[in-house]
């Protein structure tokens, strides 16, 4: 076997072993959709880049004006993102609180020691807790909510449950939603029968049926320059203000 023949061999084991992976993903949440909790024992993470998202860093840097209150962050994953809101508001300010919010117990263990790993970092920096998105106890909503692999890991039927609970998690008036929209497929996105996932396609349209009716304004709507490239085709960055 030449070289050449070697790595076409080593690319469809590396296909083969993705689309496993993605079968354990889909028959699993297809049966319970809220059992996270084996698929992290099994280290099946897919969604999970292994470090903080880029867009996101530069989001706050461009696009805020550094108040942002109180900040949760929904299904927090290995908390990569909870760490660059520890470093933003160390740097500059404006946020009080940082919750990170996750249904899997090893998700937030996971989480614990990316945080005690990260330089300047504590654990004490964020609140973690462990809980169902949909009726997690909050003291008050939050300014700031930060989605990417969320909205598109949950079954497309829980779309419209997901846009009512996020408008009782946004604070009124002020508060903003950055949606990190992946992956995009703007022709299957709303054609839930022939979706498969998680992730599940989704599109700026299907986020905003979901939101909209719970007062939530579409500001701003572009490409980042800082999405990883093996995504970058397929997302878009999403700003939302809560109205009313």
């Amino acid at each position: 076997m030449n070289v050449s023949e070697n790595g076409e061999h080593s690319r469809q084991n590396e296909a083969d072993d993705r689309e496993k992976i993605m079968k354990i993903l889909r028959d699993t949440i297809s049966k319970d959709a809220k059992d996270w909790e084996s698929l992290w024992k099994q280290n099946i993470s897919p969604w999970d880049l292994g470090m903080a998202t880029p867009a996101l860093k530069q989001e706050l840097i461009q696009y805020t004006d550094g108040d942002l209150g109180r900040a949760l962050i929904p299904g927090c994953g290995g908390g990569y993102d909870l760490v660059t809101l520890v470093e933003h508001k160390k740097m500059n300010g404006g946020l009080s609180e940082i919750v990170g919010l996750d249904i899997s117990e090893t998700c937030i263990e996971k989480t614990k020691r990316v945080l005690k790993d990260s330089p300047n970092v504590s654990i004490d920096d964020v609140t973690l807790v462990t809980g169902d998105f949909f009726d997690f106890e909050y003291k008050e909503p939050f300014d700031f909510v930060f989605d990417y692999t969320f909205f598109c890991a949950l079954p497309p039927r829980l779309r419209s449950s997901w846009g009512s609970r996020i408008g009782e998690l946004v604070k009124k008036k002020s508060g903003r939603l950055l949606t990190l929209i992946y992956p995009i497929n703007d022709e299957r996105a709303s054609d839930y029968a022939k979706l498969t996932g998680p992730p599940f396609s989704v599109s700026l349209e299907e986020y905003s049926k979901a939101l909209s009716p719970h007062g939530f304004v579409l500001d701003r709507v572009h490409k980042s320059s800082a999405s990883v490239s093996k995504r970058a085709e397929h997302e878009m960055v999403a700003w939302w203000t809560k109205n009313d």
